[in-house]
């Protein structure tokens, strides 16, 4: 499946994927919760793939991030799967300030559509599972 980000301002994708490794490391350091959500594997899969968007966002001639790549559809459920965990997840809210999360949550909806609207290209069960994972993080969106 194809997922594709942007265009949206590299300034904005490069805070992102700051607060996001930021995340990440949070995980891995104190997983609690989450340490089902956060295997080695998905913090590893997530990493790369923050790590390839940050290389975009600072390598954007225009100042316009954009991103797309052909992604394992298992491998994006997996990962949306483990997003809509931690989002869910008081704790993992909790090490979220207002500020950040005000700063941050339309790149994180953005991220999370772009999944979504590529799982939704592959098929019928892939669109029962992104109905469902939508209807669970309609509060973010509401926010």
């Amino acid at each position: 499946m194809l997922v594709e980000l942007g265009p949206v301002g590299a300034d904005e994708a490069q805070a992102w994927t700051r607060f996001a490794r930021r995340m990440l490391c949070e995980l891995r350091t104190n997983p609690s919760e989450l340490a089902s959500v956060a295997s080695e594997d998905w913090l590893r899969q997530w990493s790369s793939m923050i790590d390839t968007w940050a290389t975009a966002a600072t390598t954007a001639g225009d100042g316009t991030f954009r991103w797309s790549e052909a992604i394992d559809c298992e491998q994006a459920e997996y990962m949306l799967h483990g997003v809509q965990q931690c989002i869910a997840s008081s704790e993992f809210q909790a090490k979220i300030t207002e500020a950040e999360s005000e700063a941050h949550t339309p790149f994180t909806l953005h991220v999370l559509k772009a999944f979504a609207d590529g799982l939704i290209t592959e098929g019928r069960a892939h669109e029962h599972y992104v109905d469902q994972m939508r209807d669970s993080l309609a509060t973010l969106d509401a926010r």
